[in-house]
């Protein structure tokens, strides 16, 4: 078992998440750091602690910025593992992670990716009273399509999976690598092994996620409030990039799959239709209502996107610039 860790201007966290490895009740094969350029002292604290743990640890440095995503496809690509666990530098591991995902993996033969809850904590690791997957909505009707091996009927409508909480085996590895540049990792490996293997989710909050002003994703709860500001800033143009990303997942599954992948094909087919329909609604708010219309009659608002939500959305708030 491999973890892979990257880290950036880390120093901050790192050796909290780093102990927290070491305690692990099954401590890892190998981890595997790659470190993005840190201009902070990341790096010294790194080297510090992991010439005394346990394990065998390869530490590197990229020559230049690679950004998260390219930095988790080289350390991803370093890995020796059969399985690899994806790790975020300001996180902490509850003490059986690692156990727990080797445990998964050996119920399953099938199952290719694991990945768990996490219980969100502010930057002092103070409870913030919600977990991860009651942030992201992953409501137990979608846990149970995962469970069914449904899940890219979920991941089509919303990530669920987070890179802390996120464990794969190697051998798919192949399929995964390279992960196109506009994507988040984990966003595309959910995706991407959601087309060839089962799901194993773990209901236990098994990372403490915390949740400050660096993170570059996070998953604060919003209140209405807020997701309605956020709506009315939001432009047209997400619907582009997202049309983009799974261009490249469908050349993706063109080139490693088979006939058994026509159902998923389609399906990313009509997710794409469904946001060029979004992304060209008219100026005119009067004249979206036929295609609001379409949306809706196909369903593919509630399949692909928030359903009422999204309808109320695109014929009030979004604007075109």
């Amino acid at each position: 078992m491999s973890v892979a860790l990257c880290t950036y201007d880390g120093a901050r966290h790192i050796q909290a998440y780093l102990e927290s490895l070491v305690s692990q009740t099954r401590i890892p094969d190998e981890l595997v750091i790659c470190d993005d350029r840190s201009q902070d002292k990341t790096i010294e604290v790194v080297r510090s602690f992991t010439s005394k743990v346990p394990f065998s640890v390869r530490f590197t440095i990229n020559q230049h910025n690679l950004g998260t995503t390219k930095n988790f496809e080289r350390a991803i690509g370093l890995c020796r593992g059969n399985i690899i666990v994806l790790a975020d530098q300001d996180d902490i591991c509850r003490k059986d992670k690692l156990l727990q995902i080797e445990r998964a993996f050996s119920a399953s033969s099938k199952a290719g990716i694991v990945f768990s809850d996490a219980e969100m904590v502010d930057e002092d690791l103070e409870p913030l009273g919600y977990s991860l997957w009651q942030s992201l909505k992953f409501t137990a009707s979608e846990q149970r399509h995962v469970i069914k091996g449904n899940a890219i009927d979920v991941l089509l409508k919303h990530n669920v999976v987070a890179g802390a909480t996120l464990a794969f085996r190697a051998e798919f590895r192949d399929l995964i690598l390279p992960i196109p540049p506009d994507w988040m990792h984990d966003g595309w490996i959910a995706l991407v092994l959601a087309a060839f293997s089962d799901f194993s989710i773990l209901p236990e909050p098994l990372v403490k996620y915390r949740q400050h002003s660096r993170n570059q994703i996070g998953a604060m709860k919003k209140t209405f409030v807020e997701q309605l500001t956020r709506a009315q800033r939001q432009e047209f143009s997400i619907y582009a990039t997202y049309y983009h990303q799974l261009v490249a997942l469908k050349k993706r599954l063109l080139k490693y799959g088979n006939s058994s992948h026509d159902k998923i094909v389609f399906k990313i087919e009509a997710k794409m239709n469904h946001l060029l329909a979004r992304d060209n609604m008219p100026e005119n708010r009067f004249n979206r209502l036929p295609r609001v219309i379409r949306e809706l009659v196909t369903l593919r608002y509630y399949r692909y996107s928030n359903g009422a939500h999204s309808v109320a959305k695109d014929l009030f708030l979004s604007t075109k610039r």
